[in-house]
């Protein structure tokens, strides 16, 4: 049985959140916990994360429902360290 993988985004930008707040992600997402947020979903998965003085990007590829799991977790963490569902 063939799946299909998802390449997913989840980020925030100076666009999107001021200075602090964009602070908070960087911390909120520490490499090692987005690594074991994916693993978490016990399926193959790759993970990128992209952080610049302008944005701190994830980028995940994941089987459909693994993904949304994973997606999901990362903005719930995100939206317990006040960040807003607007600005992610």
């Amino acid at each position: 049985m063939n799946s299909l993988f998802e390449l997913v985004l989840i980020g925030v930008s100076i666009r999107s959140a001021r200075l602090n707040k964009l602070e908070k992600v960087v911390n909120s997402l520490s490499q090692n916990l987005v690594i074991k947020i994916c693993e978490s979903v016990g399926k193959e998965f790759g993970v990128s994360i992209l952080s610049t003085c302008n944005r701190h990007e994830i980028y995940f590829l994941a089987e459909g429902e693994a993904s949304e799991r994973v997606a999901n977790t990362i903005k719930q963490i995100l939206l317990n360290s006040n960040i807003s569902n607007d600005s992610i």
